[in-house]
């Protein structure tokens, strides 16, 4: 006789995320859609992937209230907080999806996104894991498909090996990439502000004397 292991009920934080009316995806206990929660006048988009507490797309949503954002992330219990924030603080501008990443074209229309910010993902140092970094060339070929022609991608992260990965396996291996910007100390750069807006692990990160890189590309 097989016996079934029972579903673990779920966390406050996850029923909160469910429930919000500003978080999407799979699991949601509403059945709208991100596109018609967002204000249809704001038509630049930016994506935040691996968004986690979505430090960066929440001071990004106060700062242009005239622009849309979407966290996405495949933990919820990483974005309750945020989603709840944004409620509190009546940000109308952004919303948070969760999905695996492998599923964001459900999601996400093609030729639709302005930006799409990479910020500190899990750099699944073992080799076998490699395949889920988020900035690999599958997710890359993914980007290309949702950014619009003059779409830009901006990637931070103090990992060194990862920021070294994504010049040798992906920067000088594809054509179809245009760097507009790069950067070994971003807070020490005299690039965009925003560029440098501080999440908690990357206040901590500098406080230990770790660099921050970044690059913004576009693809050609």
């Amino acid at each position: 006789m097989v016996k079934h292991m029972a579903r673990k009920a779920k966390t406050p934080k996850h029923q909160s995320f469910n429930s919000s009316p500003n978080s999407f995806g799979e699991r949601q206990a509403h059945d709208g859609k991100w596109n018609d929660y967002l204000p249809a006048y704001n038509k630049n988009l930016t994506l935040e992937v691996g968004c986690g507490r979505a430090e960066l797309a929440l001071e990004l949503a106060r700062l242009y209230p005239k622009q849309n954002f979407i966290g996405i992330d495949k933990k919820s219990d990483r974005m309750w907080r945020p989603a709840k924030t944004a409620i509190e603080e009546k940000l109308k501008n952004i919303a948070f999806i969760q999905t695996d990443f492998r599923k964001i074209e459900e999601f996400i229309p093609e030729n639709s996104v302005d930006t799409i910010w990479i910020t500190f993902p899990d750099p699944y140092p073992r080799g076998k894991h490699v395949k889920n970094r988020l900035i690999n060339q599958r997710f890359m070929d993914t980007y290309k498909k949702l950014l619009k022609d003059d779409g830009v991608i901006r990637f931070k992260t103090d990992d060194n090996d990862l920021f070294e990965f994504f010049q040798d396996e992906v920067i000088t291996k594809r054509k179809d990439i245009k760097i507009i910007a790069e950067t070994r100390d971003l807070h020490e750069s005299n690039l965009n502000e925003d560029y440098k807006i501080l999440t908690t692990y990357e206040t901590k990160w500098i406080e230990m004397g770790r660099k921050i890189n970044f690059v913004e590309l576009k693809f050609s």
